[in-house]
């Protein structure tokens, strides 16, 4: 899978054992094909090869050659593919783009392995119980290699390199970003690879630790967040190739529109978006005052994002004190709001919120 060169086995047909490769061909749309059904092989092989335009590339596993269709196959240029015949086909061998296998005395002809680095192949076999485990492993590296091209046609960077690669041991990184430059035939440069991230990391940490307050909240501010994000990006064209991406990884989302777009703070539109709670069937309460509050003593950004809407909030108290207490009680009445001051906010909200219920009546009645 890593090395991403092609296969021959032979000198037998031998179709269960071969398919059972098709777990290492993750990535690759798998075609099965029986040479001796197609009468015009390598020009339909060649055509294939030459006219696809899917993102997904395809990885053919073709059966019952003879040595000629060997040898023109070998001859068709950015093909990926398992070839099998029941001939000795030894001396076909030339160079190592397609290695040989001869499953008669069980030997790679080509392909000396006592000095290739296979570390990480071993870990992933020996932590797999199972083939089906084995695939999973293997459809995870896959992904993040999508997440690490991406991240690189999008940023020319890979500041999210550590993010991406963390549930695997730094040795074994040169490895999948060898797989993500073969699978997707592209070369990292290494200034990219060598370039000092250590103050772009520390964004990337800082702007992990937003998103973790954020989704510590409770359940509805979280899901809403994660739901106002996403609407958000649709309306950035440059993200409408990648959004599909990202869907799976809104905290990637997150950090990419904070580096790009949210410099200082959530704009107001976002806030209030994220902020109406209606779309998720209730409707914006204390505790979410509460809770909002709680996290902008961690974060600037988002005390930034936040304090025209604490003030706004306080603003709209301390109108509501005023009418309550001159236009229903009159000058002499004792405050329907208390005596604390609005300058103590926290003890002004917690009573307040004694008092909602007072209040909603006497708005009722205005």
């Amino acid at each position: 899978m890593f090395q991403q060169k092609n296969l021959v086995v032979f000198p037998y047909v031998d179709l269960k054992h071969l398919r059972s490769l098709e777990v290492f061909a993750v990535g690759y749309t798998v075609i099965n094909l029986e040479s001796t059904a197609i009468t015009n092989l390598k020009d339909v092989l060649e055509y294939e090869a030459n006219n696809s335009y899917s993102q997904s590339k395809n990885l053919y596993f073709v059966y019952n050659l003879d040595r000629p269709q060997i040898k023109q196959i070998m001859g068709i240029n950015n093909f990926r593919c398992v070839l099998n015949t029941k001939e000795n086909i030894s001396d076909l061998v030339d160079g190592d783009n397609y290695v040989f296998f001869n499953k008669k005395i069980n030997e790679f002809i080509n392909y000396d392995f006592s000095g290739v680095d296979l570390e990480f192949e071993t870990y992933l076999v020996n932590n797999s119980k199972g083939e089906s485990m084995l695939l999973d492993h293997l459809q995870t590296i896959n992904s993040k290699a999508l997440r690490i091209f991406n991240d690189l046609n999008l940023n020319g960077h890979l500041n999210n390199l550590p993010e991406i690669l963390k549930d695997y041991d730094k040795k074994f990184w040169p490895k999948i970003l060898n797989f993500v430059e073969l699978l997707h035939q592209i070369k990292i440069p290494n200034s990219i690879l060598t370039q000092d991230k250590s103050q772009n990391n520390e964004s990337v940490k800082q702007f992990s630790e937003e998103y973790e307050l954020i989704m510590n909240l409770n359940g509805s501010l979280s899901k809403s967040f994660v739901q106002t994000l996403h609407q958000f990006a649709q309306d950035i064209k440059e993200l409408n190739t990648i959004d599909s991406n990202f869907a799976f990884y809104p905290q990637e989302l997150y950090s990419y529109l904070r580096t790009h777009y949210w410099k200082d703070k959530f704009p107001n539109s976002f806030v209030n978006s994220w902020l109406n709670l209606k779309k998720n069937f209730r409707k914006f309460n204390d505790k979410d005052w509460d809770d909002l509050n709680h996290i902008t003593k961690w974060s600037d950004f988002l005390r930034n994002s936040f304090s025209g809407l604490f003030n706004k909030n306080l603003q709209t108290l301390e109108n509501i004190s005023r009418d309550v207490n001159e236009d229903n009680y009159g000058p002499n009445s004792k405050s329907i709001l208390g005596s604390v001051s609005v300058k103590n906010f926290e003890e002004f909200k917690k009573n307040i919120y004694k008092k909602l219920e007072k209040i909603n009546k006497y708005i009722s009645s205005k």
